[in-house]
């Protein structure tokens, strides 16, 4: 059985979502396995908006095709900003997986503008995501773990300007030559 047919079987498909392709993350979890992901995205009940949604669900699956993570991104009632959720199973914690495909997510947004151009009313603002926001219970020790790797600061904001400094320092850190 392919890859796509194991994620299938076992997806749980959400009535009024519609799939995207099956993507490959691009990095590795903690086990140095690639996971592969899935956007369902959320049709809003209205029709002023231009994109039609305004949230994206991920669900990553392992090899076997068994869920390992799921990350919901979605508009709030700011232009501006997106809020960010994320979870796992337990038999799924602490491997990374989480962090990686909340990685996918984030870049989709900042890089690939996925939640720019929803229009939140009838006749309010379109919406140029510039922030995005993560709320967890400060006695959730490993969500926040994830967070903090994410980049996130204290606060739980990560904005775009920042996004893309740290992207940029992890870049130049990677491609700094070694002193002999």
């Amino acid at each position: 059985m392919t890859i796509e047919e194991k994620i299938m079987q076992n997806l749980i498909y959400n009535v009024g979502a519609r799939l995207s392709k099956i993507h490959k993350t691009s990095g590795t979890n903690n086990d140095g396995e690639h996971l592969y992901y899935i956007k369902a995205k959320e049709i809003e009940k209205v029709t002023f908006s231009p994109k039609l949604y305004n949230a994206v669900m991920y669900y990553a699956f392992d090899e076997e095709g068994n869920n390992v993570s799921r990350v919901l991104v979605k508009v709030g009632s700011r232009p501006d900003r997106v809020k960010l959720e994320y979870g796992t199973e337990i038999e799924y914690q602490n491997k990374g997986n989480v962090t990686l495909l909340a990685r996918e997510a984030i870049r989709d947004v900042f890089e690939k503008g996925l939640l720019d151009g929803v229009r939140i009313t009838r006749d309010g603002p379109v919406t140029s995501i510039e922030l995005m926001v993560v709320n967890i219970d400060h006695y959730n020790i490993p969500s926040q773990r994830v967070a903090e790797k994410l980049g996130f600061d204290e606060n739980g904001y990560m904005r775009k300007e920042d996004y893309f400094r740290l992207k940029e320092e992890q870049s130049s850190s990677v491609r700094k030559p070694m002193k002999k």
